[in-house]
């Protein structure tokens, strides 16, 4: 028996499907994350103008938002390259302008024993555009429900960042409890 998705003997597991919510330990700091299965391994994946294409198709995703307006523009790379830098979480460093590959990203294929994880929210999410394939190494679960949401009003690094309830935006109520 193996915990999900995890090679941790316990419970029984598999590997996410495109789409679903997982629930991740974040590869450079031991902090959980969430965020959506979006290709896996094999697969093919890339953005043009903010529009996801897996394997060649464009992926129809009604629960991913864009905050921001403006699309920038895609770099050149030579493809080999890129796949190299994209798989060893160093291609932000050859990118001078880290919207090009929040607009316009890959084509990459996802290596074995990992997947391709994004937050909905595509335009302010740190994710397998920066930091590369995720292993299934990392994976932890799935999520059952949203247990309190609210809009902090800005990046927050710590706890007294997400303690400054005066400088919250918003307390999204209608997240609250709500089944994933």
């Amino acid at each position: 028996m193996k915990f999900p998705f995890t090679n941790t003997s316990i419970i029984p597991g598999r590997m996410p499907r495109r789409g679903e919510i997982i629930v991740f330990r974040y590869p450079f700091e031991n902090r959980d994350f969430v965020k959506r299965c979006v290709a896996v391994e094999g697969d093919t994946i890339e953005l043009v103008k903010k529009e996801v294409y897996v394997n060649g198709k464009h992926v129809d995703e009604p629960y991913a938002y864009h905050q921001d307006k403006r699309v920038f523009d895609g770099i050149e790379f030579d493809r080999r390259l890129y796949q190299k830098l994209w798989q060893n979480a160093e291609l932000p460093r050859y990118v001078t302008n880290l919207g090009s590959l929040r607009d316009n990203f890959g084509p990459v294929v996802v290596p074995k024993d990992c997947i391709f994880a994004m937050g909905d929210n595509r335009d302010n999410s740190h994710d397998s555009r920066f930091w590369g394939p995720l292993h299934r190494n990392y994976l932890r679960g799935k999520p059952l429900f949203i247990f309190f949401s609210f809009d902090p009003g800005r990046e927050a690094s710590n706890l007294w960042d997400i303690l400054k309830i005066w400088q919250w935006r918003a307390i999204r109520l209608m997240r609250i409890g709500k089944v994933i």
